[in-house]
């Protein structure tokens, strides 16, 4: 539903006079549409499941057509329950019994035609007013769910953060070498990926080259800096305990992509 489109409206009707006083309305306002009119229960069924209308102003008793708004509502169709419309049902004589199984049926409103302000400008004003407050409750919806979603985020960054920077202490990479934030980040974002970590090593350097606007070859050697500070620091026995993964022979240290892709597999195991 777009407040910013015309309000489709499904008339179900029988007394002529009262059909063209809402057509007439119609005419002269632009929030309103009127797809369909009908003085029949069973047509009205056909229009509401052909047209999803956002609103079905209902006439309770169709003498001059055929069936009834009760009918209508008991033979609603799914697609058109599901589109949860609008339904606003006229009558001529209240009883309480009839309001009842309108509002079990799940009519929104019930108008007395003998009311003494009733008019086809009212039921119209009055759908136009929970079309707003719906659309103002469904935008606060989805505003919730983001928020909601981005709380989620993160606190589950959060705790994966936390688990990436325990691993780099014991293995004594320093918080002041900007090379180990980069590793943070790099890892992180290879723990958030859902496919096979062996293939997706280079993009993590890729994605840290965007987030910090460096380029990636810069990326790679400040965080070899840090792996390297760490490997000449912290003591062997730290090192072979806390990281089990191949060292270069050359160099004598893990390649970043290695050991990247190393804690991003530890450290998902932890969150499992």
């Amino acid at each position: 539903m777009s407040v910013n489109k015309p309000m489709t409206i499904l008339i179900v009707e029988d007394d002529p006079e009262e059909l063209l006083k809402f057509k007439d309305y119609a005419k002269g306002n632009d929030d309103i549409k009127i797809i369909g009119v009908t003085n029949s229960s069973y047509e009205a069924l056909k229009l509401a499941e052909d047209h999803l209308p956002e609103v079905i102003v209902l006439d309770l008793e169709l003498h001059n057509g055929l069936g009834s708004g009760i009918h209508f509502l008991n033979e609603l169709p799914s697609s058109l329950i599901s589109n949860d419309p609008f339904i606003f049902l006229t009558i001529d004589v209240v009883a309480e019994v009839v309001l009842k199984i309108a509002r079990d049926a799940g009519v929104t409103w019930t108008f007395s035609k003998k009311q003494r302000d009733y008019s086809v400008g009212m039921v119209f004003d009055m759908a136009l007013q929970f079309r707003d407050a719906k659309g103002k409750m469904n935008e606060l919806a989805r505003k919730e769910t983001h928020e909601d979603r981005e709380e989620e985020i993160a606190k589950t960054k959060e705790r994966i953060v936390k688990h990436i920077e325990r691993e780099l202490d014991l293995i004594g990479i320093s918080r002041a070498l900007k090379g180990r934030y980069y590793l943070v980040e790099g890892i992180y974002f290879l723990v958030g990926i859902n496919i096979d970590l062996n293939l997706r090593q280079t993009t993590a350097i890729e994605h840290l080259a965007n987030l910090y606007n460096r380029s990636g070859s810069a990326i790679t050697r400040t965080m070899q800096t840090a792996i390297r500070s760490a490997w000449k620091k912290s003591r062997a026995e730290d090192l072979m305990l806390y990281y089990t993964d191949r060292v270069s022979y050359q160099t004598g240290i893990p390649a970043t992509s290695e050991f990247l892709r190393y804690y991003a597999k530890k450290v998902r195991r932890m969150m499992q």
